[in-house]
C-alpha cells in the first residue's frame, strides 16, 4: 500500500497508488477520515484495517492529472539539527 498526498488546483488530498498509473482518492472516503497524512498516522489503529476496503471502493484519478506533494507537509519548519560524528568534528 503506497499512501500519498497530492494536490489539484492547490487543494491537498490523501490517496493511495493503484497500479502505478492511478490514485484512489481517500479524502472524504469515510466519515471522520483524516484530512492530512499526519492525521492518518495519528489515528492509524482506527483506519489501517479499513484502508484496503476504502481504497478498493474509492474513486480513481489519473496520476498524470495531479501534483504529488510531500507526504507530510504540515510539520513544523523550525527544526535545528547538530551532528557529532567523530571526536575531531565535535572539537571543531
Amino acid at each position: 500500500m503506497k499512501l500519498m498526498t497530492y494536490s489539484i488546483a492547490g487543494e491537498y488530498h490523501l490517496g493511495a497508488a493503484v497500479g502505478g498509473a492511478s490514485i484512489a482518492e481517500l479524502t472524504g472516503a469515510a466519515d471522520g477520515f483524516p484530512e492530512t497524512m499526519l492525521g492518518l498516522i495519528r489515528d492509524w489503529a482506527r483506519w489501517e484495517p479499513r484502508l484496503p476496503t476504502l481504497i478498493e471502493s474509492a474513486p480513481r484519478r489519473a496520476m498524470a492529472d495531479v501534483r504529488l506533494e510531500a507526504p507530510i507537509g504540515d510539520l513544523p519548519r523550525d527544526i535545528f539539527c547538530v551532528g557529532k560524528n567523530y571526536a575531531d568534528h565535535v572539537n571543531e
